[in-house]
C-alpha cells in the first residue's frame, strides 16, 4: 500500500470523537500515539482564528492526511431538500484546509435523508443524493479532491446506489468515490438484504473507489462502534478486499467511548483516555496486518 509507513498503514482518527484539548494540541497527541492522519467532521467550522492556523501550521508541519465528512442530514428542511448555502460553505472550509493545511484527500458525505413525521428515523432521499453528487462534483473535481458518499444499512443495496450515483453524475467524474464504513458495512451484510454475499464479497462488488475507512467492531446486529477486536468483524477480510482494490487512502478510527450508554467521546485530558487511543491503533493493526 502506498499511503504505509514503516508503522504500517496511514492510521488517523475521527476528531469530533476527541474533546479536552485545542485542536493543534490534539493533533500532537495523535502523532505521539503513532497517527498519521486526522479525519475532520463540519463542526471544524467552528475552529477560527489562531487555533485553526496552529491546526493547520500542525498538520502540514507533520505530513498529517486530512478527511472531511459532512452530515448532511442535518441542513435538511421541511422541504425535503437540503440547504444549498450551509453546503457550499462546508465545501468552502474544505477548500481552505486543502489550501493551507498541505491538501484534503476527501470530502465525503452521508446519504440525503430526511425528517419525517412517523418519529425519529429518516426517510433516504434519493435525488437529493443525486443533486449532492453532482454539487460535490462541480465543486471538488477542478481541486483534485475525492468526494462521493458513505455508506450505510437500513436495508438498502449500497453497489446499487452508487452505480446509480455514477451514472447520474453529469461528466468526466474520477473523483467520485465513498467513505467505507467497516461496521456499517458487517451489519449490513448480516440483516439487511445482501442476495447472501459474504462480508468479502460486499467490499469486492463496491463499484467506485475508496477514499477513506471509517473503522469500529461490532457484532453484525447494530452499529456498536467497538474498538477493534471487541466485536466480530473480520478485519484480515476487510484487508485482503482492500489489497484486491489497491487501496492507498487513510484508516481513521471512529471508535466510540461508550456508545452503549450514549457516551461517545475521548477525553484528552485524562490520561486513561490517552492510553485506550493509543492501545487501540496497535490493536487494529494486530488484526489488520498480515
Amino acid at each position: 500500500m502506498e499511503n504505509e509507513t514503516d508503522d504500517g498503514p496511514r492510521m488517523g482518527f475521527c476528531t469530533w470523537l476527541l474533546r479536552g484539548k485545542r485542536l493543534p494540541d490534539a493533533i500532537a497527541f495523535l502523532a505521539e500515539a503513532g497517527y498519521r492522519s486526522v479525519a475532520f467532521l463540519q463542526d471544524v467550522m467552528g475552529v477560527q482564528g489562531s487555533e485553526r492556523e496552529e491546526a493547520a501550521a500542525a498538520i502540514r508541519e507533520l505530513g498529517f492526511s486530512i478527511t472531511y465528512h459532512g452530515c448532511v442530514q442535518w441542513w435538511v428542511g421541511p422541504d425535503q431538500r437540503f440547504d444549498d448555502a450551509k453546503v457550499r460553505a462546508m465545501f468552502e472550509d474544505v477548500r481552505w484546509w486543502h489550501e493551507h493545511a498541505g491538501g484534503v484527500v476527501s470530502c465525503c458525505s452521508d446519504r440525503v435523508a430526511g425528517p419525517t413525521a412517523e418519529g425519529p428515523n429518516r426517510r433516504y432521499l434519493e435525488d437529493e443524493t443525486r443533486r449532492l453528487a453532482q454539487f460535490e462534483s462541480d465543486f471538488f473535481e477542478p481541486l483534485g479532491i475525492g468526494y462521493g458518499i458513505e455508506n450505510c444499512f437500513h436495508r438498502y443495496c449500497f453497489h446499487e446506489e452508487m452505480q446509480g450515483l455514477k451514472d447520474s453524475v453529469r461528466g468526466p467524474a474520477p473523483h467520485l468515490g465513498s467513505i467505507l464504513d467497516v461496521g456499517h458495512a458487517f451489519v449490513h451484510v448480516n440483516v439487511d438484504r445482501t442476495d447472501g454475499m459474504s462480508f468479502e464479497e460486499y467490499l469486492d462488488r463496491i463499484p467506485v473507489r475508496i477514499w477513506e475507512l471509517h473503522i469500529t467492531d461490532n457484532h453484525g446486529a447494530s452499529d456498536e462502534h467497538l474498538a477493534p477486536g471487541e466485536g466480530t468483524v473480520d478485519f484480515r477480510a476487510l484487508r485482503r478486499a482492500m489489497d484486491r482494490r489497491g487501496f492507498d487512502g487513510p484508516i481513521s478510527m471512529e471508535v466510540c467511548k461508550d456508545a452503549a450508554h450514549g457516551d461517545n467521546c475521548f477525553d484528552l485530558s485524562d490520561p486513561a483516555h490517552r492510553d485506550r487511543i493509543k492501545r487501540m491503533r496497535d490493536d487494529f493493526l494486530r488484526l489488520y496486518v498480515p
